[in-house]
């Protein structure tokens, strides 16, 4: 497969069919969001039409700030009709991933974005809540495990 992953200190990402992939190694700063949604929205979301995002957090990334959570909210507000589904995937063992999950099930409530918003505990749950989802520009299981393990590589996180 052919994967154009694109980089930015801190976040990773890639485009698999209608599946962003986004690779948080350090901490999701204000910058790198804007960024990372201009993105999205400019070249991804119009050739989907819908579509589901897998948001990956090193277990040496961190909660925002709340100036980053405030865009992230308004942004969800404003151009979430695309997204099918958003999964959060707190990568790590113990509390900090506990402790991780929490947060993120808190700030989905806070935001409104229950309907969309999923928390997966490892990359194998995370491939089956966006498989559930299906559609036919959706990669298989196995497509998507292999992109996962491409943009961890290029980033330099460790995928256990």
């Amino acid at each position: 497969m052919s994967l154009v992953i694109h980089q930015r200190p801190s976040v990773s990402y890639a485009c698999v069919g209608d599946v962003a992939i986004v690779l948080w190694s350090s901490v999701p700063t204000l910058s790198a969001n804007r960024w990372l949604i201009g993105e999205l929205i400019a070249s991804f979301m119009p050739k989907t039409g819908t579509c589901i995002i897998l948001v990956f957090l090193a277990p040496t990334a961190s909660i925002p700030d709340a100036e980053t959570r405030k865009l992230v909210q308004d942004t969800f507000r404003k151009d979430l009709d695309p997204v099918r589904r958003l999964v959060n995937v707190p990568l790590g063992s113990g509390l900090g991933q506990s402790l991780m999950r929490t947060a993120l099930r808190t700030l989905a409530m806070l935001g409104d974005t229950r309907k969309v918003v999923s928390i997966a505990s490892s990359v194998e749950e995370a491939i089956s809540v966006t498989r559930a989802e299906a559609r036919p520009d959706t990669p298989s299981g196995s497509v998507l495990r292999n992109a996962i393990h491409e943009i961890f590589a290029a980033a330099g996180v460790p995928l256990s």
